[in-house]
């Protein structure tokens, strides 16, 4: 049995480690460790080239300083490429399609067929046409093309992104899904909400089509990651300060402004606390603002980017607890990560969050900041509280680790 793991926006995008791109080097990771439990499986990591319309194999996933630094001019370089590419599609596209022919896909110079599996795990939705030509011609050849749905957010709340990667994703989404097999879920949430998408139209129908879901890991243990946190790295300056911490891309569904509405409320009564948002800016300005522009940014509210996994777990490991305010999620990532970890989480009731985090979180409603406080405060009026809660938690909650997580996935494939 051979899986074919597409990391085709990781790769392309070696800078990044937030979301989507931990899990795709997770997956990575443990399925490679898995082949040694299975001495019939092969997993394979490739990529989607667009120069040739096949696939190729990827190297490395890791990470590395120069590599970011280098990646952030390439990813410049890309955009421009792709706008110009759009161009040039516009211009010549009826012509190149009618005299190009798909390619058979083969690996080792072996075809692809019903005995492989093709599993998409990365954030493809960006990627030209041809990688829809690919694709079809993998289903030509009966392989079995497994997608791994995060969520459904752009299509299901647009107005939390921006219109063009709404409308990328949407239609990525409708002219895609009949291609796949199998659409594993990392929720029950999200499966349903795949269902009701597929169910209402917006999906391209596959009747033959399954939706299952499954649980994502929590450890921070892999061969791929680098152990060491840095000298210089900033989260060291923590270790011994009472913080609130927010992991995730500074995006609108993220509802910073609770946070920051939440933190306001108490601030003054607990001048030592600080909050510290773990992720990448640029999203929105208007949500990076609502940071950079409070009379306390950098000195009692912080924004880390471009962390490491060893620097984030650092964070958990730290913090006085973690605080999911989002609108809506299909899984919640930091909520089992920090619970793994023994620190409390108050998360919203937003999509999953309650399915994933069940009675061991604190949970309010995100369009109220003020539930957010008054759960902070029972957390840091009453050690006796918090200490009870640390407590069960450490004693009761059962993560999930990635392998366990690699092996659903792999049962699924088999089911």
């Amino acid at each position: 049995m051979r899986i074919f793991l597409d990391c085709t926006h990781t790769a392309l995008h070696p800078y990044k480690n937030t979301g989507i791109h931990r899990v795709v080097r997770r997956f990575a990771a443990e399925l490679n460790e898995l082949t040694k439990q299975h001495r019939a499986l092969e997993v394979h990591l490739v990529m989607f080239d667009s120069a040739t319309t096949t696939m190729r194999v990827v190297q490395s996933l890791e990470v590395s300083e120069q590599v970011k630094r280098q990646s952030c001019f390439d990813h410049w370089l890309r955009k421009v490429a792709a706008k110009l590419a759009k161009i040039f599609k516009k211009l010549f596209g009826q012509f190149i399609s009618q005299w190009s022919k798909p390619r058979k896909v083969t690996f080792e110079n072996h075809l692809l067929s019903s005995d492989d599996w093709y599993l998409i795990v990365d954030a493809n939705w960006d990627l030209p046409d041809t990688y829809y030509s690919f694709l079809s011609q993998l289903k030509a050849q009966k392989t079995n093309i497994i997608l791994v749905c995060h969520d459904l957010i752009p299509m299901k709340f647009p107005e939390f992104c921006s219109k063009g990667f709404s409308d990328q994703f949407s239609r990525f989404m409708a002219h895609y899904a009949h291609l796949f097999d199998k659409v594993l879920c990392n929720s029950q949430r999200t499966a349903n909400d795949f269902l009701e998408a597929r169910d209402r139209g917006l999906l391209s129908d596959n009747p033959n089509q399954a939706v299952l879901p499954f649980k994502l890991g929590s450890d921070f243990t892999s061969p791929i990651l680098n152990p060491v946190i840095a000298e210089d790295s900033p989260v060291r300056q923590f270790r011994d300060r009472q913080y609130l911490l927010v992991i995730g891309s500074l995006s609108p569904h993220k509802n910073i402004k609770a946070t920051i509405a939440a933190f306001n409320q108490i601030q003054n009564r607990y001048p030592d606390l600080e909050v510290i948002f773990a992720g990448n800016r640029g999203w929105h300005p208007e949500t990076d603002g609502l940071i950079t522009k409070h009379p306390l940014y950098e000195k009692r509210l912080h924004i880390l980017s471009g962390l490491n996994d060893q620097e984030i777990d650092f964070l958990y490991q730290h913090c006085f607890c973690l605080v999911q305010a989002s609108f809506y999620e299909g899984y919640g990532l930091p909520l089992v990560e920090a619970l793994s970890r023994g620190k409390p989480v108050i998360a919203s009731q937003g999509g999953s969050l309650p399915e994933v985090g069940g009675d061991f979180c604190l949970y309010f409603d995100p369009h109220h900041p003020p539930e957010l406080a008054d759960q902070l405060r029972r957390l840091l009026e009453s050690p006796t509280f918090y200490d009870a809660l640390v407590q069960r938690i450490q004693t009761e909650y059962r993560p999930v680790s990635w392998r366990e997580s690699a092996q659903q996935v792999l049962d699924l494939l088999l089911q």
